[in-house]
């Protein structure tokens, strides 16, 4: 906060004592009436205080990664695709020298690092992209090929040191493949402008995650690459105020309000249900197909409070199976369309179980020394203490 609004904020602060001074001579009404406009003011100032502090770019997530523009290279990229289709009207029709030189564009000039990013992000595009595709297609290209192509495994190596750019920039994370949740936000930001899709970093009030919001068809859906990259199943994809509301918090006076839910996977994809005592089979062949991505339901305007409580249960009822049988954590979604349908999702998280592929690293003989010690240390335990009231 700058020092002149800190001073300011002391005054205001002074002003209110002096009136609680005062209020024993002038009366509590007096008081009240006081105290109530001096917190207006105050709200004033923090809340004035906070969208000015509040910003896209040069933000310092974690106290070390900084959320840097990358303006100038899918600048660069524009420029190369917007001259690449002048030259192939030039085939067509000849520009006379006066039209030549008013169409005529200062070429964007890149440093050594911004080439070689733009270089390996041409790649990326020239290898998912393809002709004809829609905004919304490109948008899940680019997400599916960032969950399935960048880690968060060795992140804990690569940002010791100084070396926090190799995994929170686009260069280092195309480079190392590695990254951490700036790493995720600014390259999938990179390449949405390149493509030509409106997109933003948006950060949580307290600085510690960092994610996107991007733009199709009038209206802005949050994406969070990072938290959806272990498993690439969309939970984090597309989503609105409401949906973001459940796991992230940030300035709703700065970043855009996420109002759609026309390009949610899971409205996208929803298959239509008329009868909800039809779902668990449907999920049942769905796990057996293997349900890496949200599996949905359109189940149409007609779902009351208690069809909406039979939905609750049921998810209950899964999430219990899942969670006591399988290395995996499912969660549900009652979704309301721009066309008042209710869409019931259904996504599966998937545990990481890569670590000693779940075997332990004890020897047999002091496995077995274990067992024995915690056999005999509650064989006869009934839960004293942990349910004791007293403490």
């Amino acid at each position: 906060m700058e020092k002149g609004k800190l001073i300011g904020i002391y005054v205001l602060l002074a002003a209110i004592l002096i009136s609680v001074i005062g209020s024993v001579v002038v009366g509590g009404q007096y008081l009240d009436k006081k105290m109530k406009s001096m917190d207006k003011q105050m709200t004033k100032i923090l809340e004035k205080d906070k969208q000015e502090d509040t910003k896209e770019d040069d933000v310092v997530i974690a106290s070390e990664y900084t959320i840097k523009s990358t303006k100038k290279i899918s600048d660069a990229y524009l420029q190369e695709i917007n001259a690449g289709k002048d030259n192939a009207k030039k085939d067509d029709k000849k520009d006379d020298s006066k039209d030549k030189k008013d169409k005529k564009e200062k070429k964007i000039k890149l440093n050594d690092k911004e080439q070689k990013t733009l270089d390996m992000a041409k790649k990326v595009i020239d290898k998912v992209i393809k002709e004809n595709m829609t905004p919304y297609e490109k948008e899940v290209a680019i997400y599916e090929w960032i969950c399935k192509n960048i880690s968060t495994g060795n992140t804990s190596l690569l940002s010791t040191g100084n070396d926090a750019e190799a995994v929170s920039t686009p260069y280092g994370v195309l480079k190392g493949h590695n990254a951490v949740c700036v790493g995720y936000a600014t390259t999938f930001r990179m390449f949405m402008h390149m493509l030509g899709i409106e997109c933003k970093v948006v950060h949580n009030t307290e600085n510690y995650h960092s994610w996107d919001e991007v733009k199709l068809d009038g209206d802005w859906y949050f994406v969070d690459c990072y938290s959806d990259s272990e498993n690439c199943n969309y939970a984090n994809f597309n989503m609105n105020d409401d949906l973001c509301s459940r796991g992230h918090e940030w300035d709703r006076n700065y970043f855009p309000a996420a109002v759609g839910t026309k390009y949610n996977y899971a409205v996208m994809n929803a298959k239509p249900c008329d009868d909800v005592f039809k779902l668990p089979k449907k999920i049942r062949k769905s796990f057996e197909k293997g349900a890496k991505k949200p599996v949905a339901f359109n189940l149409g305007k007609g779902v009351d409070e208690n069809t909406e409580w039979i939905l609750s249960e049921m998810a209950s009822k899964i999430q219990e199976l899942v969670n006591n049988n399988y290395p995996a954590d499912v969660t549900f979604g009652l979704i309301e369309t721009d066309a008042q349908e209710k869409i019931f999702s259904m996504t599966v998280n998937l545990y990481n179980n890569n670590s000693n592929n779940g075997e332990s690293q004890l020897s047999e003989k002091d496995q077995k020394k274990l067992q024995e010690a915690f056999d005999k240390a509650f064989s006869n335990y009934n839960g004293e203490g942990l349910n004791s009231e007293e403490n």
